[in-house]
């Protein structure tokens, strides 16, 4: 009998001590309250987080005990899987194991939109629609089918019928809930005015072009440049053609832009392609910019360099060889293609 009951005392002692694991491994800490102000705070999803990244960026920062433990909950319950991107508060009343489905759910404070340098007006209404379903057809709505109306809002700007390209400035946005095409369209071009085109505004040297064909040789810098202190270079090559009788500019970036699909090699078949933006086929500047430049890209094309280079070819590690004449240009494709 004696054996019996120190048996049952030996089980219930285990089971006590894994209970008191089990309490203080993962239920304890699921359960407490996220440590944060009284007031709360914000948290901002981004696209391409997942809720392992944000988990340990939340134990880093201290507003949760365990990152472990958040994903095990999220596991068992299947939660946590499809985030929103945009910003979320987190209250003081809340507690871990809240987390997983306040992210997956639609309670943002504001969605964000993150716009880099150098995207086509398309690719932009494609963020917008994996952000809030609808938003991206309504944007590409406004800034094709709606041009008039911001034409006449500002009117400074010179927007043409034929595209909205390059004034929808790249940037981070914080869209209010409620957000429509309309409303992302005037933030971008409110951001467009405070930024490219007051320096337009406060530039006093003389390029040679007007705003808008700037604007366009920007955007040809932005397709073209990968290396930050080149940019200035290779607008100066463009100006350099421009102001050369029987010059093309050859800008294969402008060919991607015609074919409408992203893609790293520009083939001799493509250059034969028959668009007013294949500057392979037409000369001077095509007729709307080819994506939609950020502000250091547009500097450049207002104060391009001054040099007597006529070619650049990329060396395959973002860089590019310049040349002056053609000889030295088959001189550097022979050093650097591969």
């Amino acid at each position: 009998m004696n054996k019996v009951w120190i048996i049952i005392s030996i089980i219930t002692l285990v089971l006590i001590l894994l209970g008191g694991l089990i309490y203080g491994f993962y239920l304890r800490p699921i359960n407490s309250r996220v440590n944060v102000p009284q007031d709360g705070t914000v948290y901002v999803v981004k696209s391409g987080d997942t809720l392992s990244k944000i988990a340990r960026n939340l134990e880093k920062k201290r507003i949760i005990p365990s990152a472990d433990v958040l994903m095990l909950y999220a596991r068992m319950n299947n939660n946590g899987d499809k985030l929103s991107i945009g910003a979320f508060k987190l209250e003081k009343d809340m507690r871990v194991k809240d987390l997983p489905e306040l992210f997956s759910s639609k309670r943002v404070m504001s969605f964000l939109l993150i716009v880099p340098e150098g995207l086509w007006l398309t690719e932009i209404a494609e963020r917008l629609e994996k952000i809030k379903e609808g938003l991206g057809k309504e944007y590409l709505y406004e800034v094709t089918e709606n041009i008039s109306e911001y034409q006449k809002r500002y009117p400074m700007l010179g927007i043409p019928d034929i595209s909205m390209e390059g004034y929808l400035f790249p940037d981070t946005y914080f869209l209010p809930f409620n957000a429509t095409g309309a409303i992302v369209v005037d933030l971008q071009l409110k951001r467009f005015v405070e930024m490219s085109y007051s320096e337009w505004e406060k530039f006093n040297a003389d390029n040679g072009l007007s705003f808008y064909e700037t604007l366009i040789l920007a955007s040809l810098v932005e397709g073209e440049a990968k290396v930050a202190a080149e940019r200035a270079d290779i607008a100066g090559v463009y100006i350099n053609r421009l102001n050369t009788k029987g010059w093309k500019l050859e800008c294969d970036a402008t060919v991607i832009y015609a074919i409408g699909k992203r893609k790293t090699r520009v083939l001799f078949s493509d250059l034969k392609m028959d668009s007013p933006y294949n500057t392979y086929s037409y000369e001077g500047l095509p007729q709307a910019p080819i994506n939609n430049p950020g502000i250091k890209c547009f500097e450049a094309a207002l104060k391009p360099a001054e040099h007597d280079y006529f070619f650049y070819f990329a060396k395959g590690d973002g860089s590019h060889a310049f040349a002056k004449d053609f000889k030295e240009h088959q001189n550097n494709i022979k050093q650097y293609r591969k």
